[in-house]
């Protein structure tokens, strides 16, 4: 039985090396629900609070691994013929362990339903009429949302140094952040599930943004940053990294119920106090025309007596005029009464507290601590 030759060795120790590397390099981060303030277009915050615990791949998706998938199916991309423009041709020298870029947003759907079945689960993006369809409720892999992806770039709210900026490297050359993430904010700029959005309310809950251009988000480099790109773009700083929901995971099961009990909590005092403010607005403008008639009526009130007292204190006045001071001072004087009396049947306006209690009562009951809460969304 002849020996292998040395060559034969060292390539079968560089598989076996890179088959390691790639298997500790796919161990997904748990990523629990929770809120965080971002900034919006106009610079005012924006809430954000996610219900849906993930599994978050610590890094993106690499050149080896997406090798392997188009090994696996004949995936071709639009720029696969094109030197310096292609998923192995970037322009740049790599490796099987850089960050695989140029990949546009349909390469990263194709690349995550097929890593969904090849993992058991049910893949998570459809086609409707040539419209890429997410269903969130599968428990297959997807991209982030952007939301999704700025939680994670925030350790879950529990980063405590701010990550270094890593030059373009192999994926294990970065320094994870406090969650155990890689390259979330280094020269690679990943993909998002989300349609781009400009605008954004100040309040969201599980968001998902749309646009009827087809635009997807693209994150990364800062947490305020954000980009887009036509699902046919491509760049060689552009990859992307895949999530999944961890609903299964039991020892994610009491923060799941208790976390999305405390956002449902969240939603319903932004909620609360948003109308709180209309209630008390639209009192005001009830009770506004009485006001400006009762002030219309005082006002002419006043020029009377004014003119009246102005007559009466007048050396060279006649009689006459006198009189009629006299007249309109009085006058004047009570439909300054009557202006206040029609003022002060407005009311008062309606007090913060009582209508903190009529928007409470106006929204749905609190679920109960001991109900699952289950939140599904289809899109």
């Amino acid at each position: 039985m002849s020996r292998p030759g040395a060559r034969t060795v060292a390539l079968a120790m560089t598989g076996v090396l890179l088959l390691s590397v790639t298997s500790s390099a796919r161990e997904p981060v748990a990523v629990p629900p929770g809120d965080y303030t971002t900034t919006g277009l106009d610079g005012e915050p924006v809430h954000v609070a996610l219900t849906i615990p993930l599994l978050v791949e610590p890094a993106v998706v690499t050149v080896g691994e997406f090798r392997r998938f188009v090994a696996a199916t004949g995936h071709a991309t639009a720029t696969d013929t094109i030197p310096g423009a292609s998923w192995d041709d970037p322009g740049h020298p790599q490796t099987d362990l850089w960050p695989v870029v140029q990949i546009s947003f349909g390469d990263a759907v194709a690349y995550a339903n097929w890593r969904s079945r090849e993992d058991a689960l049910e893949p998570a993006y459809g086609h409707d009429g040539g419209r890429t369809v997410l269903d969130r409720e599968a428990s297959g892999w997807r991209l982030p949302t952007e939301a999704e992806w700025e939680w994670a770039a925030r350790c879950g709210g529990r980063c405590l140094l701010p990550e270094d900026i890593a030059p373009l490297g192999p994926v294990g050359d970065a320094a994870p952040n406090d969650l155990g993430l890689r390259g979330m904010l280094d020269e690679v700029l990943e993909w998002c599930t989300d349609g781009y959005q400009a605008a954004r309310p100040d309040t969201m809950v599980d968001p998902l943004g749309r646009d009827a251009a087809g635009r997807r988000v693209i994150r990364g480099i800062d947490l305020t940053g954000r980009e887009w790109g036509a699902p046919g773009f491509r760049a060689p700083w552009l990859g992307f990294r895949l999530v999944r929901r961890a609903d299964a995971l039991p020892d994610l099961d009491v923060l799941l119920a208790r976390d999305r009990l405390a956002t449902i909590e969240r939603r319903r005092t932004y909620r609360a106090i948003a109308l709180t403010d209309s209630l008390i607005w639209a009192d005001r403008d009830q009770r506004a025309p009485v006001r400006r008639v009762g002030g219309t009526i005082g006002s002419l009130g006043a020029v009377s007596a004014l003119l009246g007292w102005s007559l009466l204190i007048d050396e060279n006045a006649t009689d006459d005029m006198t009189d009629l001071g006299a007249t309109l001072l009085f006058s004047g004087a009570a439909t300054i009464a009557v202006g206040g009396i029609v003022y002060l049947m407005a009311g008062p306006d309606l007090d913060r507290d009582d209508a903190r209690a009529q928007a409470e009562a106006l929204l749905p009951p609190r679920p109960s601590p001991g109900v699952r809460v289950s939140l599904g969304y289809r899109f």
